[in-house]
Formats: C-alpha cells, sequence, structure tokens
C-alpha cells in the first residue's frame, strides 16, 4: 500500500465499503465479508499498480496513456479500467499487424472464398444450349463500417481499414464464418509453429 497515493487508496477503500453491506445481507458473516473486501482492495491496487507500469514495445506510450484517460473518465473501478485499456490495446496491434498485411489478407480471402462450389447450378451457352451442372463461385461475404453492416460484397480492398476488414464474415444460413478473424489466427499459428514473422515477409516484398 506505500506505493499508492493516498488519493487513491481512500477512492478504493470508498468503492470496496459499499460491498460490505451487499455481501452481509447475502449471508456472509461480518469476518467473511472483511475478508472479501480485504481481497477486492488488494485486487484495486494490484491493477492501479498496473495501470501506472503499463507498457507496450508495439504501441506508442501517446496512445497508451489516451486509452488510460479514457478509462478513467468513465469511473470505473482500477481492475475495470486495467481490463479496457488491455483490451484496447489488443485491438490496437491486431489491426497494426491488419494494416501490414492487408495485401496477404486480400490474397487469401480471395483464394478461400474463391474454392466454392454448386453442383446443382444449371451452365447453359451463350445461344440457350444446356453444357452441364455445377459451377465455382466466389461466394460473398458481409463487414460491418462504422458498426452499420454493409451490402454484400465479393472482396476485400484495400479501402477498407483494418476494424472493417476484421469485420468481414461469409453467411451460411443462421450461421456464420468469420473469414478475417480466420485468416488472422491461421498466420498466428503458422507464425507461432515456425518461427516467422509475416510482417517482416511482407515488407521485404513489398520494399
Amino acid at each position: 500500500m506505500k506505493n499508492v497515493p493516498k488519493i487513491v487508496l481512500d477512492k478504493i477503500v470508498k468503492q470496496t465499503k459499499e460491498e460490505n453491506s451487499f455481501l452481509v445481507n447475502c449471508g456472509y458473516t461480518q469476518e467473511e465479508a472483511d475478508e472479501e473486501i480485504q481481497a477486492l482492495i488488494d485486487e484495486e491496487i494490484n491493477a492501479y499498480n498496473q495501470l501506472q507500469t503499463l507498457q507496450c514495445d508495439s504501441v506508442p506510450d501517446k496512445i497508451i496513456e489516451e486509452y488510460k484517460n479514457l478509462a478513467d473518465n468513465v469511473g470505473n473501478s482500477y481492475t475495470e479500467q486495467l481490463e479496457e485499456v488491455t483490451q484496447r490495446l489488443s485491438v490496437y496491434e491486431r489491426n497494426q499487424k491488419i494494416d501490414k498485411l492487408k495485401q496477404l489478407f486480400i490474397l487469401l480471402e480471395s483464394t478461400i472464398g474463391g474454392q466454392c462450389y454448386n453442383g446443382h447450378i444449371q451452365n447453359y451457352g451463350s445461344w440457350g444450349q444446356w453444357l452441364d451442372e455445377g459451377r465455382e463461385f466466389k461466394y460473398p461475404f458481409y463487414y460491418y463500417k462504422n458498426n452499420e453492416k454493409q451490402p454484400k460484397t465479393h472482396y476485400l480492398n484495400n479501402s477498407m481499414n483494418a476494424n472493417e476488414l476484421y469485420s468481414a464474415y461469409y453467411p451460411f444460413g443462421a450461421n456464420q464464418l468469420h473469414i478475417s478473424k480466420a485468416i488472422l489466427k491461421t498466420i498466428e499459428l503458422i507464425e507461432k509453429r515456425y518461427g516467422l514473422n509475416f510482417c517482416e515477409l511482407e515488407e521485404k516484398i513489398t520494399n
């Protein structure tokens, strides 16, 4: 506790005290409630200290401070603030990686989506003569832009930002296949398994 400013500690104690009556009303003895409250205080102090020393090599300090301020303005507990900042940093890192690998995403999605086949499609020639059955086609997908679902489209493109690209999914009736999420997971699996860095490899290609 000695590393925590008094104003912060007072805030933590005030927040956790509000839990005391709730715990007692739920059947806890006062001793049990005190133990739970102390555990909450320790958890909050730990979260506060983690927030103060939080660093990420791939994220500028300015961005980290911005995320801390956003989380603090909401008035959440330090545990909730730490979770929110951590989630924002994870999304930031993910989007940075997607931006660097955008061309690879476009290529992989086009390749995967182009392997669809419908054996019931009837094929006719230019004069109406029947040729045969079955045809390969590019499966369309939906994606979100500014949290709004966009019309079906067939190809990822360079104008899409990382969030839009990552939201792409194939509809299969009531089911969805999140294609960009699957691509990213596959890339990361290959990187881990074979000790590769696709961002570095892509940079070599583009340069």
